[in-house]
C-alpha cells in the first residue's frame, strides 16, 4: 500500500485521478440502495473503474502484473457494456434503441477483431478504446436528440442523467481527438495531464448525478407519504 501511495504521490495529475475516483465511489455508496436502475449502473461504472484502476496499479507496483496492457483488453470490455446497459435502459424511443444495440453490436465485433488479430493481449488496447470512445459519443449525442423531441422534465439542471450524459459526451470527445490525433502525429504529453484532469471531473460529476437521482427519489417518497 505505501508504494501505490507514493507512487500516486508522485505527480498531482495521478492525485487528482485515483482520490477522485476514491471519492467518488464512497461517496456513491450512501445513496446506492435509493436510486433507480440508470443511477444504479452509473454507479457500477464509477467502482468498477475504481477498483479496477487501483487493484491493477497495485499490482503492477508489486511485481504481480508487467503492465496493465492485457489487462485493458477486458476491462474496456466490461465498461462498454455496463455504459451499453445504461443507454439502452435510457433511452425509450424504438429507433434509438436500435441504435444503440447497433453500436453495441458494432463494438463487440470489433472489440473480439481487435484483440485476437490486430492488437494482441500483448499490446495496448488502444484501438478498442478509440471505437469505444467514439460510440459513447454517439450515444450521448442519440440521447440528447430524444431529451430535445421529448420534452419529459420541467428543469433538466436538477436530473441526474443529464449531468451523466453530458460528461459522457465531453469526456469521450476530448479523448477520441487526442488518441486519434495521436495516430497521426506525436500528441503533447501535457494533453494526457488534461484527459486526468477531465477524467476525474467526470467521476465526480457521475457521483454528483448519483445524488441527484436520490434527491429526486426521496422527494417523492416524501410527497407519496
Amino acid at each position: 500500500m505505501a508504494h501505490l501511495i507514493e507512487y500516486i504521490s508522485g505527480s498531482i495529475f495521478k492525485e487528482i485521478y485515483y482520490y477522485s475516483l476514491l471519492l467518488s465511489s464512497i461517496f456513491i455508496l450512501f445513496f446506492i440502495k435509493k436510486v433507480q436502475r440508470p443511477s444504479l449502473i452509473i454507479s457500477g461504472i464509477v467502482i468498477f473503474s475504481m477498483l479496477h484502476n487501483w487493484i491493477i496499479l497495485g499490482l503492477i507496483l508489486n511485481g504481480v502484473l508487467e503492465s496493465n496492457k492485457a489487462v485493458y483488453h477486458f476491462t474496456t470490455f466490461i465498461e462498454f457494456i455496463l455504459f451499453f446497459l445504461f443507454y439502452r435502459n435510457s433511452i425509450t424511443s424504438y429507433y434509438g434503441k436500435l441504435w444503440v444495440l447497433a453500436g453495441g453490436v458494432i463494438y463487440f465485433a470489433f472489440q473480439l477483431i481487435n484483440s485476437f488479430l490486430i492488437q494482441h493481449f500483448s499490446y495496448y488496447n488502444s484501438n478498442g478504446i478509440i471505437i469505444e470512445e467514439t460510440i459513447l459519443v454517439f450515444y450521448a449525442l442519440l440521447f440528447f436528440s430524444e431529451i430535445r423531441q421529448h420534452v419529459f422534465y420541467d428543469n433538466l439542471f436538477k436530473e441526474g442523467f443529464f449531468w451523466f450524459n453530458t460528461m459522457v459526451l465531453v469526456f469521450n470527445s476530448f479523448q477520441v481527438f487526442i488518441w486519434g490525433f495521436q495516430g497521426f502525429l506525436q500528441t503533447p504529453l501535457w494533453w494526457f495531464d488534461i484527459s486526468k484532469i477531465l477524467s476525474a471531473i467526470m467521476y465526480l460529476v457521475f457521483a454528483f448525478a448519483v445524488y441527484l437521482d436520490y434527491l429526486s427519489n426521496l422527494s417523492k417518497s416524501n410527497n407519496a407519504g
